[in-house]
């Protein structure tokens, strides 16, 4: 993760557009996640997906919500540099597993 936004400071000093920068990571790693599951899932029935909350979920997590966090990330790299981001990383598992306590109810155990 951390040469993924060294890669992406560098990729910000010479194509200053983070929209679109955006669009185009957000596109290859859908195409990586899809060439991975294709390798590991041989099942054809697991990639059916029909016109429900799965096929709107899967967009909203995608598209919304990956485009903002790699935006988010793209701004913070242009205005505090990557050692920025980066330090803010393990922050964001941290908040995860609490708002994964407070709003799913999952319980947290010490060591894992």
């Amino acid at each position: 993760m951390i040469y993924f936004i060294e890669i992406q400071a560098s990729i910000m000093k010479r194509y200053p557009a983070p929209l679109s920068l955006t669009t185009w990571v957000t596109l290859v790693g859908a195409a990586q996640s899809a060439v991975f599951t294709m390798i590991v899932e041989h099942n054809l029935s697991s990639w059916r997906i029909g016109l429900n909350i799965h096929l709107f979920s899967i967009l909203y997590g995608g598209i919304v919500i990956a485009g903002f966090i790699i935006y988010i990330q793209l701004w913070c790299i242009e205005k505090k540099g990557p050692v920025f981001v980066t330090v803010f990383n393990p922050l964001s598992t941290i908040l995860v597993a609490i708002f994964a306590y407070f709003v799913f109810g999952e319980k947290l155990y010490l060591g894992r």
